[in-house]
């Protein structure tokens, strides 16, 4: 969520969401974060589906957009979707990398007229994913460190309360 909040406040676009991996699997699912369409809580892409736009983003390591497409190329499902629920005109997805797994994607909603003032400060925005995944990174680092911390904690009192029974009994 301060993620979603400081991109807003920072690139002044109104609705970014954010995709992030699937532990264990190749793809993408969406961060939950409050004020999300409720949709997107079920929304998982595939890596397959290399036309999608976000798909495209994470696997060639730069933006992707539904504006710089050829008209020949119609836009896939997954990308009509997204548009449609984030209720805009198009899409820029910006990959977000961290080492060492990759850490998603920044997709925007956003229209025409947007996209073409985002243009000029498009490497900027690239350098705010990186720091995003960076961030994630090192907040999934603490999330297993808790997890850890507290089974062998947990581990360590059923040990006790164990000895503790073995000598009443």
């Amino acid at each position: 969520e301060v993620l979603r909040e400081s991109a807003r406040l920072l690139l002044g676009l109104p609705r970014p969401v954010f995709l992030v991996s699937l532990p264990g699997r190749p793809g993408l699912t969406f961060a939950h974060c409050a004020g999300q369409p409720p949709l997107l809580q079920r929304f998982e892409i595939s890596l397959d589906q290399s036309l999608s736009l976000p798909c495209q983003a994470l696997q060639l390591q730069q933006p992707t957009s539904s504006f710089t497409t050829s008209a020949e190329t119609a836009p896939s499902l997954i990308d009509i979707q997204l548009t449609r629920l984030l209720g805009s005109q198009g899409l820029l997805c910006i990959p977000m990398w961290a080492e060492p797994q990759s850490g998603g994607v920044m997709v925007f909603g956003l229209s025409r007229e947007q996209y073409a003032c985002k243009q000029r400060v498009l490497e900027s925005m690239v350098g705010f994913a990186r720091l995003a995944a960076g961030c994630l990174e090192s907040f999934r680092s603490l999330q297993q460190r808790d997890q850890r911390v507290t089974a062998d904690l947990t581990r360590q009192f059923e040990q006790k309360a164990r000895k503790v029974i073995h000598e009443a009994v």
